[in-house]
């Protein structure tokens, strides 16, 4: 059998669906910290003592633009997604007594779009999301230990249309026969992806003096985080039970731990060093919602974990300071999915097909390498950062996919293989004028990750002819910071 057809279908229908999963969670809106997250170098904001002791009442607000991926083809942008945000922010001291407290409210109205409207794909559609994002923060200390707390709470629904303009063939008439002809009567030309979103974050810190002036700080952070992606659709396949309008439900959970060790010396120019310990885990079930019993009710379930451990440490040298990392994980997991009840053979007979495999053996290495620096110039304040990860990502999906009425029953053995280089810069600028500052911040995200593996399986492929260029990764803030 020959599946090249199949394969070239889905190297240009990736793109939609990865981008619908990627920027309808919450998390999604914070999309700068997304390569942080996954290579265990998450940085959780906390306050230090000297902050809850000396820092100012403070009111900011401000508005970002992100540009996070343009895709153009022979100088047209055939895809692109952005982000808007607007945000406002209160750090607040206050004294009962002899006990110094500090307290934050920062709060964030998110909208992201996007489509692929004008790029000649298999699938084109549009993406539509907007959402707020708060988070809580507070720390007290009566002058030698000091604890905090921080919650986080975010709600996101995103919208997607997406526009099936051709379904994947085979040169083996068996496959288009029993398999492959049956997926547009099934799931129709246009799809319908409602995805509502929540988040819910809880961290706790405490530190202690240990020999002199430094100190040892504990943060206990917890995260949920709560998907359904809801595909609606039109059946108008050979069996009458299954037609009309059908919705399949897609809920997805991940919950991640993160523990993290820290000395502070603030007096020295190693001035900290850090372990953090991080597990995460992440479910996914499905509800076919069946008009009757030819259907399945689950189309399949999964679960995936990931454990993962990073050291840091960072150097101040007068007006510079740098940090660097390295950092490892490990990850499993198993998996099944089938799809519906496709329709009848012979008017009798249900057409499904399922897979069914796990990850093991999987395993990523990542390095972490940064440097940054302020100037002050009268009253213009000016900073600049540079960081650099690499990673390493090994993975190892086994399994079996068995299709009926004889077709094949493979196993699933593709070693995926990933080098990835990522370049982080930032530049910030802030002008004061007696108590109002205005603020104007640049970041640029440069991802270049490629495939070191020998699999046959490829995600992309060059067309020739076809100049493809590949933008976005900026984001643009300006803001007011107003001193009480």
């Amino acid at each position: 059998m020959t599946s090249k057809t199949i394969k070239h279908w889905g190297k240009r229908a990736i793109l939609s669906p990865l981008f619908s999963l990627l920027f309808s969670i919450p998390a999604g809106a914070q999309w700068q910290n997304l390569f942080l997250n996954i290579t265990n170098f998450r940085d959780i904001r906390t306050f230090s003592l000297n902050e809850t002791v000396s820092l100012a009442p403070k009111l900011e607000s401000g508005c970002q633009y992100g540009d996070v991926y343009r895709k153009k083809v022979s100088q047209n942008t055939a895809l692109f997604i952005e982000q808007n945000r607007a945000y406002l922010y209160l750090r607040y001291p206050y004294k009962i007594k002899n006990y110094s407290q500090l307290f934050l409210f920062h709060t964030r109205l998110n909208s992201i779009n996007g489509n692929n409207n004008k790029d000649r794909t298999a699938v084109n559609g549009i993406i539509t999301g907007n959402g707020f994002d708060q988070l809580l923060m507070w720390s007290g200390t009566s002058g030698a230990g000091l604890i905090g707390f921080r919650g986080r709470y975010a709600s996101f629904q995103n919208k997607s249309e997406i526009s099936i303009n051709s379904y994947p063939v085979s040169t083996d008439n068996r496959l288009n026969k029993f398999f492959l002809n049956w997926l547009q009567p099934t799931f129709g030309k246009n799809i319908r992806v409602d995805i509502p979103s929540r988040l819910i974050e809880i961290g706790v810190w405490g530190s202690t003096p240990v020999r002199s002036h430094n100190r040892l700080r504990l943060l206990i952070n917890h995260l949920q985080f709560n998907s359904i992606f809801q595909f609606n659709y039109i059946n108008t396949s050979n069996s009458i039970s299954l037609n009309g309008n059908r919705r399949l439900d897609l809920p997805v959970s991940i919950r991640q731990n993160q523990i993290s060790l820290t000395l502070l010396r603030p007096d020295k120019s190693l001035n900290q060093f850090d372990i953090t310990l991080l597990g995460t885990t992440l479910q996914y079930s499905t509800d076919n919602h069946p008009p009757t019993f030819t259907d399945f009710k689950s189309l399949g379930e999964g679960a995936f974990y990931h454990h993962g451990i990073s050291a840091s440490l960072d150097y101040i040298s007068g007006r510079h300071q740098f940090n660097g990392g390295l950092s490892a994980s490990n990850y499993s997991g198993d998996f099944s999915i089938r799809t519906p009840v496709l329709g009848l053979y012979l008017g009798i007979l249900p057409i499904s097909h399922k897979a069914e495999g796990n990850i093991s053996k999987s395993y990523s290495l990542s390095q972490k390498i940064g440097w940054s620096a302020h100037y002050e110039i009268r009253e213009t304040a000016l900073k600049f950062a540079l960081d650099y990860i690499h990673s390493r990502y090994y993975f190892n999906v086994n399994g079996e996919a068995q299709l009926e009425f004889d077709l094949f029953s493979a196993p699933i053995d593709y070693p995926v293989q990933l080098d990835a280089n990522i370049f982080d810069i930032n530049g910030h600028i802030r002008r004061k004028f007696r108590r109002f500052s205005l603020v104007y911040s640049i970041r640029q995200i440069i991802p270049l990750i490629k495939r070191v593996d020998d699999s046959p399986i490829r995600f992309t492929e060059k067309i020739p002819g076809r100049q493809t260029l590949h933008r976005g990764g900026q984001t643009h803030t300006i803001n007011i910071e107003y001193l009480f």
